[in-house]
C-alpha cells in the first residue's frame, strides 16, 4: 500500500460507499432507515470532490489534469474511447436504475397484496368467530 493521496482518499470513499450499504441493510423501521442513510449519503459525498481534487492539491503518484485544462494532452484515439465507456456506462447504469425501480415496485406491489390477504382472512376469521357468538 502506497499513502498517495487519491488511493487513500479513494479507499476511505469505498469504506464509507460499503457502510452506506450496511447501514441500508440494518433491520427497523424503513422511514428511519432511510432518514438514516440519507445522512451517511450526505457524509460520504463530502469525500468525492476531495478524491477529484485530491491530484491537484497534493503532488503525489497520479498525474495531474490530462483532460480539462486548457491544452488536452491526450490523443484521439484515447478520447473517443473514453467518450464512448462514459456513454455506454451511462446507458448501463440507466437500465439497471430503471430495472430496479420495476423490481422495488413489483416487491411493493406484492407486499401490499400479500398485506390485504391477511387482513381479509383475519376480517373472515372474526366474522366467523361473531356468527358463532364467540368474541375476541
Amino acid at each position: 500500500w502506497t499513502w498517495d493521496a487519491r488511493l487513500t482518499t479513494t479507499a476511505l470513499l469505498f469504506a464509507l460507499f460499503i457502510g452506506y450499504l450496511a447501514l441500508r441493510r440494518a433491520p427497523g423501521d424503513s422511514a428511519s432507515r432511510a432518514k438514516r442513510c440519507a445522512v451517511a449519503a450526505l457524509i460520504a459525498i463530502v469525500d468525492v470532490p476531495i478524491v477529484h481534487l485530491s491530484v491537484e492539491w497534493w503532488r503525489t503518484l497520479h498525474q495531474g489534469r490530462t483532460l480539462l485544462r486548457p491544452d488536452p494532452t491526450i490523443h484521439g484515439s484515447m478520447l473517443v474511447t473514453m467518450v464512448l465507456s462514459f456513454v455506454v456506462m451511462t446507458l448501463v447504469f440507466s437500465w439497471l436504475t430503471l430495472h430496479r425501480f420495476r423490481l422495488e415496485r413489483i416487491a411493493t406491489q406484492r407486499e401490499d397484496a400479500e398485506l390485504n390477504e391477511a387482513v381479509a382472512r383475519r376480517r373472515a376469521e372474526s366474522s366467523r368467530a361473531e356468527s358463532m357468538g364467540v368474541s375476541s
